[in-house]
């Protein structure tokens, strides 16, 4: 018995030895910080879907939830221009716990910070006419017109009067931009929509390409490409009646002659409509850039070529960038 009660002794003493030095070791690894400030961050996400073509293979790997998703967001209904996305600094003062304790804290607060911007993201995409962004306009005019007549108040009647014309400017500017851009965006979003429907990736490709190189300056510009993009939508869908056809059949043979006659007898439906859109969509967005100063930022190479999904990203490569950005070859036409 005694040689028991020895033993049990010396047990509980390693355990409470071995207990103590495990926590003197995790009280070794901890780190502490008098005061941790990290910043807030601020930044404006684009985002603009392609129509480019899949292979099979990425066909079936997208052939699940989260694809159906990815292959939603490549059309410009998800596309979005210019979201506000902030994330609220986080400031520790005294913090004391473990490394893998302090990662966690980090992430859950900016993990937090992402799921509250969701809303602001939903809010931005086009489809909608980026309502945030109309309500910041509207916001920012009707707060000017109040807050430049009384600023100026404070110290003369010179410069009462000049906010009131500041203040009235801002309002009428701010308007103006905010309801041609979610005019713009609408229209645009609703353009791309239906010409989904005429069966022809080429003429997309080709509208889509046309409409980033040409960007109306001012009103006078929108209208003139508005007109532009009016008659290339009824003399394509006119003359695609003949032109279908004959390229189907050039490529294919019987069934792309077949195929051709389909998308000629929808696109003379589908393309007259989508150069009634695209003018509406053009002239708002040349009334949106009168009423701004904005310069549009000038790209310093093309857009970075991806030849197929969940690859590794590889070094940029001028020369298939710009063969992704060119225009159809040939042998699409």
């Amino acid at each position: 018995q005694r040689l028991l009660r020895v033993a049990a002794v010396l047990a509980v003493a390693v355990a409470v030895a071995t207990a103590t030095a495990t926590s003197v070791a995790a009280l070794a690894r901890r780190v502490y910080f008098e005061m941790l400030h990290l910043n807030p961050i601020k930044a404006n996400l684009s985002y603009t879907g392609t129509h480019a073509q899949l292979s099979d293979a990425d066909k079936q790997n997208l052939d699940t939830r989260l694809g159906k998703l990815m292959r939603m967001g490549r059309t410009s209904f998800a596309n979005i221009e210019d979201a506000p996305v902030c994330l609220n600094t986080l400031l520790l003062e005294h913090a004391f716990a473990t490394r893998r304790d302090m990662w966690a804290r980090i992430y859950g607060h900016y993990h937090e910070q992402a799921l509250e911007q969701v809303l602001t993201l939903v809010g931005s995409f086009d489809f909608l006419g980026n309502p945030i962004g109309l309500l910041d306009n509207l916001g920012t005019g009707f707060s000017d017109f109040f807050y430049e007549p009384a600023k100026g108040l404070v110290k003369s009647p010179e410069d009462f009067g000049r906010g009131v014309s500041r203040g009235v400017n801002s309002l009428v500017r701010n308007t103006v931009f905010g309801i041609s851009n979610s005019i713009t965006k609408v229209s645009g979003s609703m353009g791309s929509g239906v010409a989904m429907l005429s069966m022809d990736p080429r003429w997309r490709r080709e509208r889509e390409l046309q409409r980033r190189q040409e960007r109306p300056k001012h009103v006078g510009d929108g209208m003139l490409l508005g007109i532009k993009d009016l008659t290339v939508g009824v003399m394509d869908g006119v003359t695609g009646v003949v032109t279908e056809p004959v390229r189907g059949a050039f490529d294919e043979g019987v069934g792309g002659f077949a195929k051709g006659v389909a998308r000629g007898v929808v696109g003379v439906a589908v393309k007259p409509t989508v150069g009634v859109i695209d003018f509406a969509s053009r002239a708002s967005e040349g009334l949106r850039n009168t009423t701004t100063s904005r310069v549009e930022p000038v790209p310093l190479r093309a857009p970075r070529h991806f030849d197929e999904l969940h690859t590794a990203l590889t070094p940029y490569d001028a020369h298939a960038s710009e063969g992704w950005r060119a225009p159809p070859t040939l042998a699409d036409r």
